[in-house]
């Protein structure tokens, strides 16, 4: 997935595409559609990292934008 919608060289070291792979892999998913389903049965989100004093969520970078809309987490 974030091969298909890469917009830099960053794509694949974020924490978003970290997360999805792990979860991906733990579970055998193998499909966009799995993973989709999963993290909606599931109720997942890939955004979860702060790195600031007032602990607010950061958007996710360039690359992992529309993964995570078209995973819808």
């Amino acid at each position: 997935m974030f091969r298909k919608h890469k917009k830099d060289s960053r794509s694949g070291k974020c924490v978003e595409a970290d997360i999805l792979n792990q979860v991906a892999n733990e579970f055998d998913i193998k499909t966009e559609a799995a993973l989709k389903k999963f993290l909606t049965k599931h109720k997942c989100s890939a955004i979860q990292v702060v790195r600031n004093a007032d602990k607010k969520l950061l958007a996710p970078c360039i690359n992992c934008v529309p993964v995570v809309q078209a995973l819808g987490v």
